[in-house]
C-alpha cells in the first residue's frame, strides 16, 4: 500500500469516557426493606387497602427509576449516536463504495479470465474427441469439468483427456456386446457403462417376462377379426303408424281381465 500510514489511534480518540455515578447498592437494600415489609402484610379484607397502597408505591418507585435510567442511556447514546453519523459519512461509507467498484472490476478481469480458460479447453477437448473419433458422439463442454480461476489448467486438461479416454474405452467395450445399439443408446444419456448394462439388462428382463406370460396371447386373441358371415347387421327400427278401431266383445268378467292383461304386455292404448 501506497501513502502514509494511518494511525488509528490518534485520529479517533475517546477524549472522555462516561462516567455514571450510582447508589444502586443504597436503594437496593430501601427496596428490598420495603418488599419485605409489604410482603409479609396479611392480604385480607381489612388490610387490602394497605396492601394497595404499598404497592402503589412500589410501582412508583419502579417508574421513577425507569425514567431516570433512560434519561442517562439518552445522554450516553447521543454522542455515541453523533459520532457514528460522522464515520458513516466520512469513512465508512467512502470505504465500502470504493469497495463495491473495485469488486466489479475485479469480477469483469476474472469473468474474461475464465472465459479464456474455457474457450482453451474446448479447443482442447475438441482435439482428443476428432483422436478418438468421438466428435458426433461428445459435445466439448460435456466433458469439461466445473472451471474455477484456481484450478491448474494442465491439470484440467489431463482431467479432459482423461475423461475421454474412459468413454472411447466403454464404447469399444460395447461395440464388442451382443446388444450394442440398445447399450449405446443408454450409455449415451450418461456415460456410465455400469448404468447403461443394468438398464438394458432390466428392460431385457421385462420383455422376457412379459413374452413368458399370456397377456399378449389373450389380448391377440381378444382382437382377432370376426368373420364376414358372423356379423349380422343390427335390425332397423320402423316407427309403424297408429291405427284406431272399435270392437265390442263379448266375454266372461274373467276373460275380460285376461284381454286387458294382454293388452297392457303389448303396450296397446285402451279407453
Amino acid at each position: 500500500m501506497e501513502g502514509q500510514k494511518i494511525d488509528l489511534n490518534s485520529l479517533v480518540v475517546i477524549e472522555q469516557l462516561p462516567k455514571i455515578r450510582e447508589a444502586l447498592g443504597v436503594i437496593s437494600d430501601e427496596i428490598d426493606r420495603r418488599i419485605e415489609k409489604a410482603l409479609a402484610l396479611d392480604c385480607t379484607e381489612e388490610s387490602k387497602t394497605e396492601v394497595k397502597k404499598y404497592r402503589a408505591n412500589l410501582n412508583k418507585i419502579k417508574e421513577e427509576l425507569e425514567d431516570r435510567r433512560k434519561q442517562v442511556k439518552e445522554q450516553i447514546m447521543n454522542p455515541y449516536l453523533q459520532f457514528e453519523g460522522v464515520y458513516n459519512e466520512l469513512v465508512k461509507d467512502k470505504l465500502a463504495n470504493a469497495d463495491k467498484v473495485l469488486k466489479e472490476r475485479i469480477d469483469t478481469i476474472e469473468i474474461a479470465q475464465r472465459e479464456e480458460k474455457i474457450q482453451d479447453l474446448i479447443e482442447f477437448a475438441k482435439a482428443w474427441l476428432k483422436y478418438y473419433g468421438l466428435e458426433q458422439v461428445l459435445e466439448p463442454k460435456q466433458v469439461i469439468p466445473n472451471i474455477t480461476l484456481s484450478k491448474n489448467q494442465k491439470s484440467l486438461k489431463e482431467q479432459i483427456k482423461g475423461e475421454i479416454e474412459r468413454i472411447s474405452k466403454d464404447i469399444q467395450t460395447i461395440a464388442l456386446e451382443e446388444m450394442k445399439a440398445e447399450l449405446l443408446v443408454e450409455y449415451v444419456k450418461d456415460f456410465d457403462y455400469a448404468k447403461a448394462k443394468f438398464r438394458v439388462f432390466e428392460r431385457q428382463q421385462q420383455l422376457n417376462d412379459i413374452q413368458n406370460s399370456n397377456i399378449l396371447q389373450e389380448n391377440v386373441e381378444e382382437l382377432k377379426p370376426i368373420a364376414e358371415e358372423q356379423i349380422v347387421a343390427p335390425k332397423e327400427i320402423v316407427e309403424e303408424e297408429l291405427i284406431e278401431c272399435t270392437f265390442t266383445v263379448n266375454a266372461t268378467k274373467e276373460q275380460l281381465l285376461k284381454i286387458k292383461e294382454f293388452l297392457q304386455e303389448l303396450g296397446v292404448q285402451y279407453e
